[in-house]
């Protein structure tokens, strides 16, 4: 069956079942009509668009290739992306359900420029390099770590020591191998070792001078956003997926786990009338404000608040030294988002230097603290918990009448308990700072 199907765009979705995050569209070539699909694993043969690859993706395939099912009704059922739906489809399906090892497989991935595009890799996953921080922490997550022979860079060594204690830090940046010595390393790692893919964030920042060398090497390059907002989802069952079964299994159970508390904290705010709903402004970086469509304002929205930002864009927004206009925004909340690692006191180990809660509150409070009750209610939220745990945070934040107190932590340490266990004995509300706020400091 003739698909010739062709990847144009990516649009966003929003959904709280497994099964329902991170919307592709494709295009028929041969009628012209496109066909939109939510699959929040993003694997070319999940027929169904679901969260697994398994029989009733093999059964839809089946019934393409008997006539009984229209193949333009499923884009990911041609499972080779050769453009046909065929036997050779069925055949590598089987194989895929039964995790047959040295087999290629074709994952959709986001360019920089947020089209998609889909790249071969050698199934599972063993010998890779990571650039970007969230992504570490998803691939950590997911059981992942051992399969990470090499980094660019974090800052963060409580979170990501899986990686940092048996990984090769190759040096550049957190988003890119752009010194001489860093592709000097990845080259030698890649002798020793033979790098089967290098993972990414799809934003332009990440492998934005070293992409063409590393795909000049004939290494795929699989861009995966597996940290804002609800593609997280999608992206942690990506990664989970492609590394092997065993991973494959954490992530399906760190999706059910992440779904089910989004599905809660939805329920719990569906009742809100706009006029209920709390406002916000959200901020990055310490001093950027995330603009409308951006994935730090969606968390917010998801959480239940309305957003005062009028600044459009899918990004965020430098204030600069005499900007006033967002002085008179008068926001009920402002959150923050800091990534301070798993510790009370953050300690960046790239510079070897500490901030303790109050100095990391300090280091921004002039840009706010002119904002009245507002900056009363400024909060920080450390990016450094896993997209769900936020929004549970936040949720609890912003409507402490729908949400028991300790809402968050309790979200956040089933999270920590079931995919984290690497921390140990660990607490939330004890041996980390998951946030700060102004009566913490004041």
């Amino acid at each position: 069956m003739d698909m010739k199907i062709k990847i144009i765009t990516i649009v966003a979705a929003t959904a709280v079942v497994v099964g329902a995050i991170g919307a592709y569209a494709l295009l028929n070539d041969a009628d012209g009509d496109s066909v939109y699909v939510d699959a929040s694993l993003a694997i070319m043969g999940n027929a169904n668009e679901d969260s697994k690859i398994d029989q009733d993706d093999l059964d839809i395939i089946e019934e393409i290739i008997s006539g009984e099912t229209d193949p333009a009704d499923h884009p990911l059922a041609d499972a080779n992306n050769d453009g046909d739906v065929d036997q050779e489809d069925a055949d590598l399906l089987r194989d895929m359900i039964d995790h047959k090892s040295g087999i290629t497989i074709n994952v959709v991935c986001s360019n920089a420029d947020g089209t998609p595009y889909v790249q071969d890799i050698t199934y599972p996953l063993r010998s890779t390099v990571v650039v970007g921080t969230n992504l570490l922490s998803t691939c950590i997550q997911v059981g992942a770590a051992d399969y990470i022979v090499g980094y660019t860079k974090t800052n963060y060594g409580v979170a990501h020591a899986p990686v940092i204690d048996n990984a090769t830090c190759i040096g550049g940046s957190i988003f890119d191998l752009n010194t001489d010595t860093s592709i000097t390393n990845f080259q030698n790692l890649d002798a020793q070792k033979g790098i089967d893919a290098v993972i990414t964030m799809p934003s332009v920042s990440y492998l934005k001078t070293s992409a063409a060398y590393i795909s000049g090497a004939g290494i795929p390059i699989l861009r995966i956003d597996s940290s804002d907002g609800m593609d997280s989802v999608g992206g942690a069952l990506t990664i989970g997926y492609i590394y092997g079964s065993e991973t494959e299994k954490t992530s399906y159970e760190f999706a059910e786990l992440s779904y089910a508390v989004l599905e809660e904290i939805t329920e719990r705010v569906s009742g809100l009338e706009e006029s209920e709903k709390k406002t916000f402004m959200a901020i990055t970086m310490g001093y950027y404000i995330s603009q409308t469509d951006s994935a730090y304002t969606g968390v917010c929205e998801y959480a239940g608040g309305s957003t005062v930002t009028t600044l459009e864009g899918t990004g965020s927004v430098k204030i600069n030294g005499g900007d006033e206009y967002y002085l008179n925004w008068s926001p009920d909340y402002i959150i923050s988002f800091r990534t301070l690692d798993y510790s009370i006191d953050y300690t960046d180990i790239s510079s070897n230097s500490t901030k303790t809660p109050q100095e990391t509150w300090d280091q921004y409070s002039g840009y706010f603290d002119m904002m009245g009750e507002s900056y009363e209610n400024l909060v920080y939220i450390n990016t450094s918990m896993p997209v769900t745990c936020r929004m549970a945070y936040i949720a609890e934040i912003f409507y402490p009448d729908l949400f028991e107190e300790g809402y968050g932590d309790s979200v956040h340490q089933q999270f920590v308990d079931n995919y984290m266990g690497y921390l140990g004995d660990f607490d939330v509300t004890k041996d980390m700072t998951t946030m700060i706020t102004y009566a913490d400091v004041s």
